[in-house]
This record gives structure tokens, C-alpha cells and sequence, in this order.
């Protein structure tokens, strides 16, 4: 048999003992050399990532793999703090042993900076809630649109029709127009309190889903202004669906008179400071006390909100009028009118501009100060 192998025959051709000697087939070889080499680079990384606990730097994770016939290796998996998933490279031994020329070893992207993590991070987060926005649209919309819609029918289509007009008869579209603003300072207010309230309440003590948000690689006060971001948006589009609502369902006549440059202004910060208010009722109620949301927070705004008349009418009553001044509705209410009815008498601008960006600072850092103390506890 040796004889037989010395004079150039190949084990296949020897038989022994009765059995055959298998062939070596060459591919298969390479292929098992390939993946023991990938597994050793493999099983490097891991130890050296578990040493280093995640921090270090692309250099040191390019730097020299220790082993037999392991080389040069990155991770092929996708690192937060790079711009994209890492280009993975396997330079090994393995491909020499082959005869094939080793591939070229590309270094890594970039580090990305901790700001730039952050803002991926940010408009991930968005992208996901308005995703899940989109698949809950119908009901969405249904859910904006059924308050304000059986309140504008009733107090301004039907008390008309059967003569119980709020106003009187020649009071009736003076009070509609006025109505106009409210519904849409309540439509904003309402839905910061019930879409950041509510899904706040319900992903930190129910569904566990704020983890999720929190494993992102930013702070907590940036989950804070996202959820803010996200429903001062969602409550931009409410008061957009709204207001063809308020407009054109009354029986009587609505006279707007709009300031596009008061509307542009108002609109936005009034959608802040809604969303600011609803972070900061989720991160104080649980699930629950969830349903005193509705009971004890917008019930009392939305009837002390100046929703259906105006704050300077109340000064038969100063105390209530003066009283009212701690409902940041009434500063949303008031400056629609200024901005659709200017000509009604309302709060000066001089003060709803300035309450409604104290009330947003001062929720947005109580909202955020709240969601701390829910997650880190």
C-alpha cells in the first residue's frame, strides 16, 4: 500500500483491508478551514468585548486577534455608535492556505459622535411612533374628530334648528364663531393629555415598551422631547381635521377673520405645550389612576378653559375670571380668537404668548423630571 502510494497513485485507488479510502475533496476542506478560522475570530471578539465591556475603540477592535490562524477581523454586526453596519472583513490565514490572495482589510467607519448617536436615536424613535400612527389611523381620526363633532352639532346646528339658539337668534352666529376657537384649543389640548398621557401611562406600567426606548443610546430628557415632538405633531394635524368641523357644520353663519401670522405662531407652541402637559400627567398616573385623567384633569379644563365663552366676559364674576389664569387652556383659547376672531374682545397677546411658553418650559422639565423618576426607580 505504500508502494502503491510512493509510485503516485491516490489513496482512492488503495484499498486495504477490505475498505476504500474516501477521497479528499478540496472545497470542502477549504470550507471546514474557513469556518474553524471564523469561529476562533468569532470567539475572540466575544472575550475581548466582554473585557472591554462594550467601550472600546475601532482601533483596539482592529488591532491584533491572538490565535493560531486568526487575523484580522470586525464585527459584522451593526454598532449604535456607527454611522451603518460595519463592512465585515475576514483577512485569515485560511485563504492563504488556499493559495487565493487575502482579502484587503478595510478599516472602520468612523465612530460616530455621542450627539449624532443621539439624534439617530431621536428619529428613530419618531419614525416608529408615526408608523404605528399610520396603522391606528382610522381610528385615530375617529377618535379626534367624535367630541368636537357632536359638540359643534348640537350647540350650533341643532339648539338653532329647534330655536333654543345659544345667543339668542341674532347671538347665534357670534357664539358659533367663538365656539370655532375653542374646539380647536380643546381638539390640541385633549389630544396632548389622552396621546402622550395615555401612552405614556401605558408603556411604562403596563406594556414595558418605554424599556425599549430607554436601551436607546440617549438620554432620558431626549425620549422626553420626542414623545413631546411626537404628539405636539399628532395634535397639529387633530386641530387641521378639526377645523373644517367647526367651520362648516354649523346651521348659522361662521365669521372668521384669520391672521395667518398669529395662526403660524400659535398653532405650534399651543401643540407644545399640549404634549408637555400629557407627558407630564403620564409620568405622574398608573395604570391605575389612568382613568382619572379624563374626570379630573379634562373635564375641569375643558369647562374652565374659555372654551365657550370668552375670559374677559367673566368680570361680572373676578374671582373666577382671575382664578382661571392657571388653566393653560384659556391662554390656547384666547389666542385662537385672536388669531380667527380678532375683532371679539380677548386676552391680550402680550400674555398668551408669554404664558404659553412659560407653561411649556415648565411642563416639558416637569414631564421629563417625572419620566426620570419612573425609570430610574
Amino acid at each position: 500500500m505504500t508502494a502503491a502510494v510512493g509510485a503516485g497513485k491516490t489513496p482512492g485507488d488503495v484499498e486495504g483491508a477490505g475498505a476504500r479510502v474516501r477521497p479528499v475533496d478540496p472545497t470542502r476542506a477549504r470550507a471546514a478551514r474557513r469556518a474553524r478560522a471564523t469561529q476562533r475570530a468569532r470567539a475572540t471578539r466575544r472575550a475581548r468585548a466582554a473585557q472591554r465591556a462594550g467601550r472600546a475603540t475601532p482601533a483596539e477592535r482592529s488591532s491584533d486577534v491572538t490565535g493560531a490562524s486568526a487575523t484580522t477581523i470586525t464585527a459584522d454586526r451593526s454598532d449604535a455608535r456607527n454611522d451603518g453596519p460595519i463592512v465585515p472583513v475576514v483577512a485569515s490565514k485560511a485563504r492563504e492556505e488556499d493559495g487565493q490572495e487575502p482579502l484587503p482589510v478595510e478599516s472602520e467607519r468612523e465612530v460616530r459622535s455621542t450627539s449624532g448617536a443621539s439624534w439617530a436615536a431621536f428619529k428613530a424613535m419618531l419614525l416608529r411612533d408615526f408608523t404605528i400612527l399610520d396603522k391606528r389611523l382610522p381610528q385615530f381620526v375617529a377618535g379626534t374628530v367624535m367630541q368636537p363633532l357632536m359638540l359643534v352639532f348640537v350647540l350650533t346646528y341643532l339648539f338653532p334648528k329647534i330655536g333654543q339658539a345659544i345667543g339668542g337668534g341674532g347671538g347665534a352666529s357670534r357664539f358659533s364663531s367663538l365656539l370655532m376657537a375653542g374646539i380647536v384649543a380643546q381638539t390640541i389640548i385633549f389630544i396632548g393629555i389622552f396621546t402622550v398621557g395615555t401612552e405614556m401611562v401605558r408603556e411604562l406600567g403596563v406594556t414595558g415598551e418605554m424599556e425599549d426606548r430607554l436601551l436607546a443610546p440617549t438620554p432620558i430628557a431626549l425620549v422626553a422631547v420626542e414623545k413631546i415632538v411626537s404628539g405636539g405633531l399628532q395634535a397639529l394635524f387633530s386641530a387641521m381635521v378639526v377645523f373644517p368641523i367647526g367651520a362648516f357644520v354649523p346651521s348659522t353663519p361662521v365669521y372668521l377673520d384669520v391672521q395667518p401670522l398669529v395662526l403660524l405662531t400659535l398653532t405650534p407652541l399651543a401643540c407644545i405645550t399640549a404634549a408637555a402637559l400629557g407627558l407630564t400627567m403620564g409620568s405622574r398616573f398608573s395604570p391605575g389612576t389612568a382613568s382619572y385623567l379624563f374626570g379630573v384633569v379634562a373635564l375641569p379644563l375643558s369647562f374652565l378653559g374659555a372654551i365657550f365663552y370668552t375670559w374677559p366676559s367673566l368680570t361680572p364674576v373676578p374671582v373666577v375670571k382671575y382664578a382661571l389664569l392657571v388653566n393653560p387652556l384659556v391662554y390656547v383659547s384666547e389666542g385662537f380668537r385672536a388669531a380667527l376672531v380678532p375683532s371679539e374682545p380677548h386676552l391680550s397677546l402680550a400674555v398668551v404668548y408669554p404664558a404659553m411658553i412659560i407653561s411649556a418650559i415648565v411642563f416639558t422639565v416637569l414631564g421629563i423630571r417625572g419620566l426620570k423618576q419612573r425609570v430610574v426607580t
